[in-house]
Order: C-alpha cells, then sequence, then structure tokens
C-alpha cells in the first residue's frame, strides 16, 4: 500500500501538501474513511484516510494513494452512505486554493 502524509507547503501558496509517498509491504487496514466523487471528466475519484498496521504491527495512518494500493485476500467491510441529489466533483475551491471534492446538483438518478 501507499500513503502520504500532509506537510506545510514549502512554498507557502495553498494551506498544506502532501509529503513523498510512503510505501508498505503486507499492511492491514485498520480503519478508514473514504469519499466517493467525479473528476472533471465523470471518472471515479477516491479520496481516502486511513489507519493501518504496517508488517511489524506498528500503527501508522495517512493519505492512501488508491490507484497505487491493491486490497489482499482478507476482505474488507465497508459502510456506504447515498447522498440523494447531490453528487460531489473534484474542483478548485479558493478558500483553501486546493482542488477538493465539492457538493454539486446530482445528474441523472442519484443511485441504482
Amino acid at each position: 500500500m501507499a500513503y502520504c502524509l500532509p506537510i506545510p507547503d514549502p512554498e507557502g501558496q495553498v494551506i498544506a501538501t502532501y509529503g513523498v509517498p510512503l510505501v508498505l509491504q503486507h499492511a492491514c487496514l485498520l480503519r478508514g474513511s473514504a469519499t466517493l466523487g467525479q473528476g472533471p471528466d465523470g471518472a471515479p475519484v477516491i479520496h481516502c484516510h486511513a489507519t493501518f498496521a504496517d508488517a511489524q504491527g506498528t500503527v501508522r495512518g495517512g493519505h492512501v494513494l488508491t490507484e497505487r494500493t491493491v486490497v489482499g485476500p482478507r476482505p474488507v467491510s465497508v459502510l456506504v452512505t447515498a447522498l440523494d441529489a447531490i453528487s460531489l466533483r473534484l474542483g478548485f475551491d479558493p478558500e483553501t486554493r486546493l482542488h477538493m471534492l465539492r457538493p454539486s446538483q446530482a445528474q441523472g438518478p442519484a443511485h441504482g
């Protein structure tokens, strides 16, 4: 699994940024929170923070790099909550000067 930690922006342009990716082999998920949204092109986007144990049992946590993380053979239980008439789309937030998932009017059926 790959994850990173927030750090102050060295250029002072945004409130925070992410540090270099950290990679763990044989990590075990303890808890997590993920938000599913859509990118500008409508492709799925997952923003996930989690705590996990490394192979030695040390508890770690951070922003999970979902595109570089593979779920292994052990099942992962999830609780899903759908928002009717609202979708979350990746967009620029002028207050924080970051790209983040922002609520918008849902297009088409809410869920199905």
